[in-house]
């Protein structure tokens, strides 16, 4: 038991020191010798630990993703706490509020996010860990939110919610990358945040575009 905490404890310094570079720097910068040299640790370890390069850029990437739904939740459940609008009628002005607070929090990693959609999206089945991850968050959302506004219905919330918060990270995550996108990888970016369970049929001809 001793012995499985202490890797679980080396694993997690090791997405922490990985975290830190791909806040910084796009992932094709990231070397495991220079991410094992900062972690002070070797690089079969850490090899041991995630089997690859990629596996461990993917393991950082759903890292971040996941502390930005909690924070994305936590900025919600604070802006809930000192607003007049709880126990009433949601409204777009309410929706703004939220999303001016979520993008204030999120202003310096949205293009981390961007970038791990746009990794997602290129894998399958990272595609559907990421997904997991936005049921996780739903739920959670669907809880907090659900309190708040007991008269409306919680699909209806969430989706007001998401749709308006998620297509202003996708901008903001693009004016932070600075480069130019297409018009379909900025449809299946969207698609992807907005529709966890978009049936692949639906997305696979955008990829191919």
């Amino acid at each position: 038991m001793f012995h499985a905490r202490k890797i679980e404890e080396a694993q997690q310094h090791v997405l922490r020191v990985t975290q830190d570079f791909l806040a910084m720097n796009h992932d094709e910068k990231l070397r495991v010798a220079r991410i094992a040299e900062s972690a002070e640790m070797s690089t079969s370890v850490i090899y041991s630990y995630f089997d690859s390069r990629e596996g461990l850029i993917d393991a950082a990437y759903l890292n971040l993703y996941r502390e930005q739904d909690d924070l994305i939740t936590a900025t919600i459940t604070l802006w809930l706490a000192g607003s007049s609008a709880v126990g009433k009628k949601l409204s777009l002005d309410h929706l703004h509020e939220i999303e001016r607070a979520v993008l204030e929090k999120l202003a310096d990693s949205g293009s981390v996010r961007l970038r791990t959609v746009v990794r997602a999206i290129a894998n399958p089945s990272y595609e559907k860990r990421l997904h997991r991850e936005d049921q996780r968050h739903l739920e959670e959302l669907t809880r907090v939110l659900g309190e708040a506004y007991p008269n409306e219905t919680a699909p209806m919330i969430l989706s007001l919610v998401k749709s308006t918060l998620m297509l202003s990270l996708v901008r903001a995550s693009l004016e932070a990358l600075g480069q130019p996108i297409s018009e379909s990888q900025a449809d299946i970016i969207f698609i992807t945040l907005m529709n966890p369970d978009q049936r692949e049929d639906d997305i696979a001809p955008l990829r191919a575009s």
